[in-house]
């Protein structure tokens, strides 16, 4: 997932129809250290940021999507949690 915007443009993404806010070096540092997202002034959001989020969507989906193919095939063994795990002695 991730390798697939690795190679991608680092421009910042603009958002239509939202303003932002204008924030110092400092303070948009102090965001990204808290992990917190914010628009700049003119509806801009970091790139990497923003990939961040996609990135996050994505694992989220693909998680979702294997607990169901676990719940609907019965018995996938590992694909997410292991029901029942037998050690050799």
């Amino acid at each position: 997932m991730r390798a697939s915007f690795r190679d991608k443009e680092l421009l910042d993404v603009k958002f239509i129809g939202i303003a932002g806010e204008t924030f110092t070096k400092d303070q948009e540092e102090w965001f990204e250290k808290l992990r917190v997202l914010f628009v700049r002034h003119g509806g801009t959001m970091l790139a990497h940021r923003f990939h961040g989020v996609l990135i996050q969507v994505g694992v989220t989906r693909q998680a979702a999507s294997l607990l169901r193919l676990e719940r609907t095939a019965g018995n996938v063994t590992g694909v997410l949690v292991f029901k029942q795990v037998n050690f050799p002695d």
